[in-house]
């Protein structure tokens, strides 16, 4: 496979991803697990930042966030907002991250998600919305959850030939 062509399937994994996280945020939930759920944008966000800086730019970063403000409904940018300050730091430890034990880059990963749920909540604060905590707090303990779920199926399934 030539390189233009290697190029072009991994934005095609990347994007394919990202709505299949984007999906998964906006599957129907019952009302008790609603505060619940993943972050799953995150979670791909910051595995490509990690293990594909060069092929996720922060402009595509604020894109994916846009999408998520509009299918949440909430300011426009916060979300965009939110995940480029998240993603940042993956980016440009992205050589360090690399090398890190399956653990260390776990705790690495719910950093980075309690780096974006912080900013959400600062973010509406500022704004005047409501602030209940768990709704902010409790998806990164079930992010820490899923983050080895998301590690592996990215891994196993779309990354094999990672670019």
């Amino acid at each position: 496979m030539n390189s233009a062509a290697s190029a072009r399937s991994a934005i095609w994994r990347i994007a394919g991803s990202l709505i299949v996280a984007l999906a998964l945020t906006v599957v129907p939930l019952p009302d008790f697990l609603r505060a619940a759920r993943p972050d799953w944008v995150a979670l791909v966000v910051i595995y490509w930042s990690v293990f594909a800086p060069q092929r996720l730019p922060f402009w595509a970063i604020a894109l994916v966030g846009l999408a998520l403000d509009a299918l949440y409904g909430t300011l426009l940018g916060l979300h965009a907002l939110a995940l480029v300050v998240m993603a940042f730091p993956a980016l440009r430890l992205h050589l360090q991250l690399r090398v890190f034990s399956w653990a260390q880059l776990a705790a690495a990963a719910v950093l980075l998600v309690i780096v974006y749920e912080f900013v959400l909540f600062w973010s509406n604060g500022i704004a005047g919305l409501s602030t209940r905590g768990v709704d902010y707090w409790l998806p990164v303990v079930t992010s820490a959850v899923a983050w080895p779920f998301v590690l592996y199926i990215l891994d196993a399934v779309i990354a094999r030939d990672r670019p």
